[in-house]
Protein backbone atom coordinates (compact mmCIF):
# COMPACT_ATOMS: atom_id res chain seq x y z
CA UNK A 1 0.00 0.00 0.00
CA UNK A 2 2.81 2.40 0.85
CA UNK A 3 4.38 1.67 -2.54
CA UNK A 4 1.13 2.66 -4.26
CA UNK A 5 1.07 5.96 -2.35
CA UNK A 6 4.65 6.67 -3.39
CA UNK A 7 3.76 6.21 -7.03
CA UNK A 8 0.49 8.13 -6.78
CA UNK A 9 -0.61 10.23 -3.77
CA UNK A 10 -3.64 9.06 -1.79
CA UNK A 11 -5.52 12.27 -2.65
CA UNK A 12 -5.27 11.40 -6.35
CA UNK A 13 -6.42 7.85 -5.69
CA UNK A 14 -9.49 8.96 -3.74
CA UNK A 15 -10.41 11.43 -6.50
CA UNK A 16 -10.08 8.68 -9.11
CA UNK A 17 -12.28 6.34 -7.08
CA UNK A 18 -14.82 9.14 -6.57
CA UNK A 19 -14.90 9.94 -10.29
CA UNK A 20 -15.45 6.26 -11.09
CA UNK A 21 -18.31 6.04 -8.59
CA UNK A 22 -19.95 9.19 -9.96
CA UNK A 23 -19.65 7.93 -13.54
CA UNK A 24 -21.54 4.78 -12.54
CA UNK A 25 -24.09 6.29 -10.13
CA UNK A 26 -24.27 9.93 -11.13
CA UNK A 27 -23.88 12.95 -8.87
CA UNK A 28 -25.47 12.61 -5.44
CA UNK A 29 -28.87 14.25 -5.31
CA UNK A 30 -29.34 14.23 -1.57
CA UNK A 31 -27.61 13.62 1.72
CA UNK A 32 -28.29 9.86 1.69
CA UNK A 33 -26.58 9.43 -1.67
CA UNK A 34 -23.63 11.52 -0.45
CA UNK A 35 -23.33 9.25 2.60
CA UNK A 36 -23.37 6.16 0.39
CA UNK A 37 -20.45 7.55 -1.61
CA UNK A 38 -18.61 8.49 1.60
CA UNK A 39 -19.14 4.97 2.97
CA UNK A 40 -17.98 3.41 -0.30
CA UNK A 41 -14.72 5.38 -0.22
CA UNK A 42 -14.24 4.63 3.49
CA UNK A 43 -14.64 0.89 2.78
CA UNK A 44 -11.87 1.23 0.21
CA UNK A 45 -9.66 2.39 3.07
CA UNK A 46 -9.25 6.08 2.32
CA UNK A 47 -8.67 8.65 5.05
CA UNK A 48 -11.88 10.33 6.22
CA UNK A 49 -10.49 13.85 5.82
CA UNK A 50 -9.42 13.15 2.24
CA UNK A 51 -12.87 11.76 1.49
CA UNK A 52 -14.55 14.86 2.93
CA UNK A 53 -12.26 17.18 0.97
CA UNK A 54 -12.97 15.31 -2.26
CA UNK A 55 -16.72 15.30 -1.66
CA UNK A 56 -16.69 19.05 -1.01
CA UNK A 57 -15.14 19.58 -4.43
CA UNK A 58 -18.00 18.04 -6.37
CA UNK A 59 -20.64 20.50 -7.43
CA UNK A 60 -23.88 19.17 -6.03
CA UNK A 61 -26.79 20.35 -3.86
CA UNK A 62 -25.77 17.69 -1.33
CA UNK A 63 -22.18 18.96 -1.18
CA UNK A 64 -22.72 20.58 2.21
CA UNK A 65 -21.69 17.33 3.90
CA UNK A 66 -21.44 18.07 7.62
CA UNK A 67 -18.26 17.99 9.65
CA UNK A 68 -18.37 15.18 12.20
Amino acid sequence: LEAAYQIRPEADLVKTALERKIRRSGLPKNRDEMKKIFDYLARLGFDYELIRASLREIDSPASDFPED
